[in-house]
């Protein structure tokens, strides 16, 4: 949907979306998926802990991971390096993100 400005409406994009979702999938297996959603980002968030290499930039919530790499110098480059080998295997997806700077 698009308004006068021609800029989509999230709001009403998210609420068909939601709605469609319930239609098609079932209270029942949108609550098992967003559980289970949920339950692997703790298993993520538990292996980032244990990690020599990585440390939590702030705790999961919900199916988000925000995680570092435990080295300062040219952490930005490592990032983005990592996020498109893990995309190559094509078994994950990491979005690289910047914070302040």
């Amino acid at each position: 949907m698009t308004t006068r400005t021609g800029k989509l409406d999230s709001t009403v994009v998210i609420v068909h979306y939601d709605y469609f979702s319930f239609k098609f999938y079932g209270l029942k297996t949108l609550r098992e998926s967003i559980r289970s959603r949920d339950r692997l980002a703790q298993y993520l968030e538990k292996k980032v802990n244990e990690s020599k290499y990585f440390q939590m930039f702030s705790k999961q919530i919900f199916g988000l991971v925000c995680f570092q790499l435990k080295i300062e110098e040219n952490r930005s480059t490592l990032t983005k390096e990592l996020s498109e080998k893990v995309k190559d295997t094509e078994e994950g997806y990491l979005t690289p993100s910047t914070f302040k700077g």
